[in-house]
């Protein structure tokens, strides 16, 4: 039983150096660009200002729209319910639609007593009423023609057939497509062109500002652990010599050669140690957990860092010149782009008063 506990102790020792990652500083800077959230808007804010940019540049192609509307009626338009007889009549000295008699026509008798006008456009007969010539209708009742003209008797009509007043719109549609091509807006694309690729790069800058901020504080919790394990080394080392010294403290007491104000002393150091020590390994934890946050590691997660015996320092500075620190910080990039935006801002409010000229065209075609 006791070898069987022994084995399965020392298979999770085993399981556990296993699980334990190494990783040296590059692997911990790779690590947090690539899990680091900051980092990772502001890439998309990139992305953003690049769609910014080409739709400032579409400005200059000329905008092209189509349109189109279609409606379904059940039935056709028709004006007329049957076919129309239109009468075909003369012109009067007036210039007015009549009936062709004029004071000098000449009747001519009839049989039962009437008269007829052979020039004439109707064929109703007449009778003379208080002197006058009074049409007749097919009765034989006299009638005012003004008052009563359905009851002239036309000899010609002109057919309006019911098919020539129908319209077909039981498929009614519209459609059509327009283009608008500027030619001259007083430079408001080219300023708006420029800004945006002023706000591209200053996205851009701004990513190079999020990613270096990352590797400085990347490199600064990678440093801090391996300086912290360098220092809960020493005070296990310390803690181990006053602990030895404590034993012989202790021998020395029991043969009399010391007293035991001597061997108090001695664990109150002991218990100083022991202090300091625990405040060294809680440093370690939260300093651990810290670089693991920049990495994007579980907080709990064990890391073995491949410098922590580093035995010599590393040389930490590059020789780089002022001018090239100067031209390369985001910030001095951010700045001159934000005083290109002001300048295209202030040439965007001149171009108001200036004329715009564009070209346009566009064809439409319907049903009926």
């Amino acid at each position: 039983m006791k070898k069987i506990l022994i084995i399965a102790c020392c298979a999770c020792c085993i399981s556990y150096l296993h699980a334990q990652k190494s990783v040296d500083l590059q692997e911990c800077r790779q690590l947090a660009l690539e899990h680091n959230k900051s980092l990772k808007i502001a890439e998309e804010n990139v992305r953003a200002a690049q769609s910014l940019s080409k739709a400032a540049f579409a400005e200059f192609f000329p905008n092209i729209s189509a349109y189109g509307t279609y409606r379904h009626n059940q039935k056709n338009l028709s004006l007329l319910g049957e076919d129309a007889h239109l009468p075909v009549g003369m012109m009067d000295a007036g210039g007015n639609f009549g009936t062709g008699i004029t004071e000098t026509s000449l009747p001519t008798p009839n049989a039962d007593g009437t008269f007829s006008f052979k020039e004439s456009a109707i064929n109703n007969k007449f009778t003379l009423v208080n002197g006058q010539a009074v049409p007749l209708d097919t009765q034989g009742n006299p009638f005012d023609p003004q008052q009563n003209p359905e009851k002239l008797l036309w000899k010609n009509y002109a057919l309006l057939p019911k098919d020539a007043m129908a319209f077909d719109i039981q498929n009614i549609f519209v459609g059509g497509i327009s283009f608008v091509q500027p030619v001259f807006m007083g430079g408001k694309i080219i300023q708006l062109n420029t800004i945006a690729k002023s706000n591209q790069r200053i996205a851009e800058a701004r990513v190079q500002k999020t990613a270096e901020e990352l590797l400085v504080n990347v490199d600064e919790a990678y440093w801090r652990v391996v300086s912290v394990e360098n220092k809960v080394r020493l005070a296990k080392e310390y803690r181990n010599l006053v602990a030895q010294l404590d034993t012989n403290m202790q021998a020395l007491q029991e043969e009399g050669l010391a007293t035991k104000a001597d061997a108090l002393k001695v664990k109150v150091k002991l218990n100083e140690a022991d202090v300091s020590l625990t405040k060294a390994e809680n440093g370690l934890n939260l300093s651990r957990m810290a670089l693991n946050q920049l990495c994007g590691l579980p907080l709990e997660e064990a890391v073995e860092l491949k410098d922590a015996e580093l035995e010599e320092s590393i040389d930490v500075q590059p020789p780089v010149s002022i001018e090239q620190a100067w031209a390369n910080r985001p910030e001095v990039k951010m700045l001159a782009q934000a005083g290109n935006i002001a300048e295209a801002n202030k040439k965007m409010m001149v171009s108001r008063f200036m004329p715009t000229v564009a070209l346009t065209g566009g064809y439409v075609t319907t049903n009926p």
